[in-house]
């Protein structure tokens, strides 16, 4: 069997590619590239580790009208469903 090396990186060093990620124009995969780091959320664990979140991609998810009825409709449809089988199910 192959034996896996294991790189520990400093708390200076992970402070050091926090801090060039948000003064510089450089991506995480660029900053990846440039230190060889190799996994590939070790950076984005950084940021959450030091409270960087501000620095982490945000996800918007953008709904039409109809699409939040529709989810609603279908959210208590389940319920109905759930509440139908709950004594079946003992919970």
């Amino acid at each position: 069997m192959k034996k896996r090396q294991i790189i520990r990186y400093s708390e200076s060093f992970k402070l050091q590619v926090i801090k060039e990620y948000s003064e510089s124009n450089l991506t995480i995969q660029e900053l990846h590239d440039k230190y060889g780091i190799r996994g590939g959320v070790t950076i984005q664990t950084w940021l959450r580790k030091y409270k960087r979140e501000d620095l982490l991609n945000k996800i918007i998810r953008v709904e039409k009208p109809e699409e939040k009825s529709k989810i609603k409709a279908l959210e208590k449809e389940n319920e109905k469903i759930f509440m139908l089988l709950k004594p079946a199910l003992r919970i």
